[in-house]
């Protein structure tokens, strides 16, 4: 029957362990710790292009002693604009090129940097494509291949 259909439906969605999961596409936390960023990055599959706000790149920037260079966005095509929740939509203040240590590899990710201190360094579906991005919501996993390099990451 469609009540009973419905009672084993809650039930597996009442044993899902979500773990980090703060919103239904923040799927998990990246370790950042190598580049002396304890807060790390959010993997969001609901985020059409990276992006951070400026208190974020300014903590970044402090704590790895590191000061990456901003580009105009009008050198670099449109302004994006960028909803989160339901918050008021923010368009980007200026691009650039994030250049880190991720898992060991060497990675560099074009990031919109937004106004405020709000929102974290958020990684887009587009690179999870790219790095072939396997999410495991039963054991709160991931597993990436980043530079030919297959990594496998529990979140803690």
């Amino acid at each position: 029957s469609v009540e009973d259909r419905l009672n084993q439906m809650e039930d597996l969605i009442s044993n899902i362990k979500f773990g980090n999961v703060a919103t239904t596409t923040e799927l998990a936390m990246v370790s950042l710790r190598s580049e002396g960023l304890d807060e790390g990055a959010i993997i969001d599959n609901g985020c059409t292009a990276h992006v951070c706000s400026e208190g974020w790149l300014t903590s970044l920037e402090r704590k790895t002693n590191k000061k990456f260079k901003r580009i105009a966005v009008l050198q670099n095509g449109p302004v994006k604009t960028f909803v989160f929740g339901s918050g008021p939509s923010k368009a980007e203040i200026y691009r650039l090129q994030l250049e880190l240590k991720l898992f060991g590899q060497d990675v560099t990710i074009p990031v919109s940097v937004v106004g405020g201190s709000q929102t974290p360094f958020l990684l887009s579906k587009q690179h999870l494509k790219l790095w072939k991005a396997k999410i495991e919501l039963e054991d709160n996993s991931i597993y990436l291949n980043i530079n030919g390099q297959p990594v496998y990451y529990l979140c803690p």
